[in-house]
Protein backbone atom coordinates (compact mmCIF):
# COMPACT_ATOMS: atom_id res chain seq x y z
CA UNK A 1 0.00 0.00 0.00
CA UNK A 2 1.28 3.55 -0.82
CA UNK A 3 2.83 5.64 1.81
CA UNK A 4 1.64 9.48 1.79
CA UNK A 5 4.46 11.30 4.13
CA UNK A 6 4.03 14.97 4.88
CA UNK A 7 7.79 16.07 5.30
CA UNK A 8 7.46 19.36 6.87
CA UNK A 9 5.24 18.33 9.31
CA UNK A 10 6.27 14.77 10.50
CA UNK A 11 10.43 16.03 9.91
CA UNK A 12 9.30 19.49 11.38
CA UNK A 13 11.01 21.02 9.05
CA UNK A 14 10.64 24.50 7.06
CA UNK A 15 11.72 25.26 3.52
CA UNK A 16 12.74 29.07 4.95
CA UNK A 17 14.71 30.97 2.62
CA UNK A 18 15.28 30.80 -1.34
CA UNK A 19 18.61 28.50 -0.86
CA UNK A 20 16.41 25.36 1.14
CA UNK A 21 13.87 25.71 -1.65
CA UNK A 22 16.76 25.04 -4.32
CA UNK A 23 18.66 22.93 -2.73
CA UNK A 24 15.09 21.31 -2.10
CA UNK A 25 14.54 21.17 -6.19
CA UNK A 26 17.85 19.69 -6.98
CA UNK A 27 18.11 17.02 -4.48
CA UNK A 28 14.63 15.58 -5.84
CA UNK A 29 16.21 16.19 -9.59
CA UNK A 30 19.27 14.79 -9.33
CA UNK A 31 19.43 13.00 -12.80
CA UNK A 32 21.23 10.00 -11.08
CA UNK A 33 18.24 9.30 -9.08
CA UNK A 34 15.38 9.76 -11.85
CA UNK A 35 16.47 8.55 -14.64
CA UNK A 36 15.47 5.28 -16.06
CA UNK A 37 15.52 3.79 -19.45
CA UNK A 38 17.62 7.03 -20.38
CA UNK A 39 14.42 9.02 -19.79
CA UNK A 40 14.17 12.07 -16.81
CA UNK A 41 11.24 11.61 -14.88
CA UNK A 42 10.47 14.90 -13.52
CA UNK A 43 7.89 17.97 -13.99
CA UNK A 44 6.59 21.46 -12.99
CA UNK A 45 3.08 22.28 -13.45
CA UNK A 46 0.81 24.47 -13.86
CA UNK A 47 2.67 25.86 -17.09
CA UNK A 48 3.76 23.37 -20.33
CA UNK A 49 7.44 24.65 -19.85
CA UNK A 50 9.94 22.49 -22.88
CA UNK A 51 10.58 18.98 -21.04
CA UNK A 52 14.51 20.53 -21.12
CA UNK A 53 13.48 23.57 -18.76
CA UNK A 54 10.99 21.37 -16.65
CA UNK A 55 14.13 19.09 -15.91
CA UNK A 56 16.44 21.90 -14.87
CA UNK A 57 16.01 22.60 -11.00
CA UNK A 58 17.80 25.93 -10.82
CA UNK A 59 14.98 26.97 -13.53
CA UNK A 60 12.01 25.71 -12.13
CA UNK A 61 13.44 27.49 -8.72
CA UNK A 62 13.55 30.64 -10.45
CA UNK A 63 9.65 30.40 -11.29
CA UNK A 64 9.05 30.02 -7.93
CA UNK A 65 11.08 32.83 -6.67
CA UNK A 66 9.68 35.13 -9.32
CA UNK A 67 6.16 33.56 -8.20
CA UNK A 68 7.17 34.80 -4.12
CA UNK A 69 8.70 38.33 -4.94
CA UNK A 70 5.61 39.03 -6.54
CA UNK A 71 4.10 38.47 -2.92
CA UNK A 72 6.65 40.85 -1.40
CA UNK A 73 5.98 39.55 2.33
CA UNK A 74 8.57 37.05 3.82
CA UNK A 75 7.07 33.39 4.93
CA UNK A 76 8.80 30.82 6.75
CA UNK A 77 7.78 28.08 4.97
CA UNK A 78 8.18 28.74 0.95
CA UNK A 79 7.52 25.05 0.20
CA UNK A 80 6.10 21.74 1.06
CA UNK A 81 7.58 18.52 0.74
CA UNK A 82 5.14 15.53 0.36
CA UNK A 83 6.82 12.31 -0.91
CA UNK A 84 4.20 8.94 -1.90
CA UNK A 85 6.25 5.84 -1.70
CA UNK A 86 5.77 2.24 -2.79
CA UNK A 87 6.85 -1.43 -1.72
CA UNK A 88 8.96 -3.77 -3.70
CA UNK A 89 5.40 -6.26 -3.74
CA UNK A 90 3.74 -3.44 -5.08
CA UNK A 91 5.96 -3.72 -8.29
CA UNK A 92 4.48 -0.17 -9.87
CA UNK A 93 4.88 0.38 -13.07
CA UNK A 94 7.39 3.33 -14.46
CA UNK A 95 4.42 4.52 -16.70
CA UNK A 96 2.17 3.97 -13.80
CA UNK A 97 4.18 6.07 -11.45
CA UNK A 98 4.62 8.65 -14.18
CA UNK A 99 0.65 8.84 -14.29
CA UNK A 100 0.31 9.43 -10.99
CA UNK A 101 2.77 12.06 -10.64
CA UNK A 102 1.06 14.29 -12.68
CA UNK A 103 -2.08 13.48 -11.73
CA UNK A 104 -0.96 14.63 -8.33
CA UNK A 105 0.94 17.83 -9.26
CA UNK A 106 -2.07 19.18 -11.52
CA UNK A 107 -4.41 18.79 -8.15
CA UNK A 108 -1.86 21.27 -6.45
CA UNK A 109 -1.97 23.25 -10.05
CA UNK A 110 -6.03 23.15 -10.39
CA UNK A 111 -5.93 24.83 -6.77
CA UNK A 112 -3.70 27.45 -7.90
CA UNK A 113 0.25 26.32 -6.26
CA UNK A 114 3.07 25.96 -8.74
CA UNK A 115 4.02 22.09 -7.86
CA UNK A 116 7.03 20.01 -9.26
CA UNK A 117 7.65 16.16 -9.01
CA UNK A 118 10.12 13.85 -9.13
CA UNK A 119 10.27 10.02 -9.21
CA UNK A 120 13.34 8.35 -7.59
CA UNK A 121 14.08 4.92 -8.74
CA UNK A 122 17.46 4.64 -6.80
CA UNK A 123 16.17 2.19 -3.83
CA UNK A 124 14.04 -1.30 -3.52
CA UNK A 125 10.96 1.61 -2.83
CA UNK A 126 10.55 3.69 -5.84
CA UNK A 127 8.57 7.24 -4.60
CA UNK A 128 7.71 10.25 -5.77
CA UNK A 129 8.48 13.27 -4.32
CA UNK A 130 6.46 16.35 -4.69
CA UNK A 131 7.74 19.60 -4.02
CA UNK A 132 4.85 22.55 -3.75
CA UNK A 133 5.31 26.38 -3.37
CA UNK A 134 3.04 28.17 -0.92
CA UNK A 135 2.46 31.05 -2.38
CA UNK A 136 -0.46 30.50 -4.79
CA UNK A 137 0.39 32.23 -8.46
CA UNK A 138 -3.40 32.95 -8.82
CA UNK A 139 -3.59 35.09 -5.92
CA UNK A 140 -0.76 35.64 -4.11
CA UNK A 141 -2.41 34.15 -1.02
CA UNK A 142 -0.10 32.03 1.35
CA UNK A 143 -0.65 27.90 1.41
CA UNK A 144 -4.31 26.89 3.19
CA UNK A 145 -5.19 23.36 2.68
CA UNK A 146 -5.42 21.52 5.44
CA UNK A 147 -3.41 18.28 5.55
CA UNK A 148 -6.38 16.62 5.69
CA UNK A 149 -7.89 17.59 2.21
CA UNK A 150 -4.38 16.82 0.74
CA UNK A 151 -4.33 13.31 1.76
CA UNK A 152 -7.98 12.63 1.05
CA UNK A 153 -7.32 13.78 -2.79
CA UNK A 154 -3.60 12.53 -3.04
CA UNK A 155 -5.46 9.11 -1.45
CA UNK A 156 -8.06 9.56 -3.83
CA UNK A 157 -5.42 9.55 -6.70
CA UNK A 158 -3.50 6.45 -5.71
CA UNK A 159 -7.16 4.75 -5.24
CA UNK A 160 -7.98 5.35 -8.94
CA UNK A 161 -4.25 4.17 -10.26
CA UNK A 162 -2.72 1.99 -8.10
CA UNK A 163 -5.05 -0.74 -7.37
CA UNK A 164 -6.37 -0.75 -10.91
CA UNK A 165 -2.53 -0.12 -12.75
CA UNK A 166 0.13 -1.38 -10.50
CA UNK A 167 -0.31 -5.03 -9.59
CA UNK A 168 -0.95 -7.21 -12.46
CA UNK A 169 -0.40 -10.72 -10.49
CA UNK A 170 0.64 -11.68 -6.93
CA UNK A 171 2.56 -14.78 -5.82
CA UNK A 172 1.16 -17.12 -4.04
CA UNK A 173 2.81 -20.24 -2.30
CA UNK A 174 0.92 -23.53 -2.34
CA UNK A 175 1.56 -27.44 -1.16
CA UNK A 176 0.42 -30.35 -3.50
CA UNK A 177 1.90 -33.62 -2.32
CA UNK A 178 4.09 -32.30 0.72
CA UNK A 179 5.51 -29.68 -1.70
CA UNK A 180 5.51 -26.05 -1.88
CA UNK A 181 4.96 -24.32 -4.77
CA UNK A 182 5.21 -20.42 -5.81
CA UNK A 183 2.20 -19.40 -8.19
CA UNK A 184 1.20 -16.70 -9.98
CA UNK A 185 -2.33 -15.15 -9.24
CA UNK A 186 -4.07 -12.98 -12.00
CA UNK A 187 -6.21 -10.20 -10.28
CA UNK A 188 -9.74 -9.18 -11.60
CA UNK A 189 -10.04 -6.42 -13.60
CA UNK A 190 -12.55 -4.70 -11.49
CA UNK A 191 -10.42 -2.52 -9.02
CA UNK A 192 -12.59 -3.53 -5.80
CA UNK A 193 -12.37 -7.23 -6.64
CA UNK A 194 -8.91 -6.68 -6.63
CA UNK A 195 -8.50 -5.07 -3.45
CA UNK A 196 -10.66 -7.84 -2.01
CA UNK A 197 -7.83 -10.19 -3.06
CA UNK A 198 -5.29 -8.66 -2.56
CA UNK A 199 -6.23 -7.94 0.85
CA UNK A 200 -5.86 -3.82 0.82
CA UNK A 201 -7.60 -1.89 3.37
CA UNK A 202 -6.63 1.83 2.90
CA UNK A 203 -5.97 3.45 6.36
CA UNK A 204 -8.31 6.20 7.81
CA UNK A 205 -6.74 9.70 7.01
CA UNK A 206 -4.84 11.09 10.29
CA UNK A 207 -6.46 13.43 12.49
CA UNK A 208 -4.06 16.24 12.56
Amino acid sequence: MPIIKFVNESEKIEYSTEQDVCSLLCYAFDPQKTIMNDNQFVGCKPFGFPFWYMRNPLAVHQFMEFNHKRQFKHWKDLAKHRVISFSKEENPLVATLKIIAERIVSFYANNGYIAAYAIHFGTENPHIHVIVDTISYQNLNKFHMSRRYEWNQIHEILNDYSVQYITRSVSKRVRCENREYSVAVYLPKNPRERMEVLGIEYDECPDY
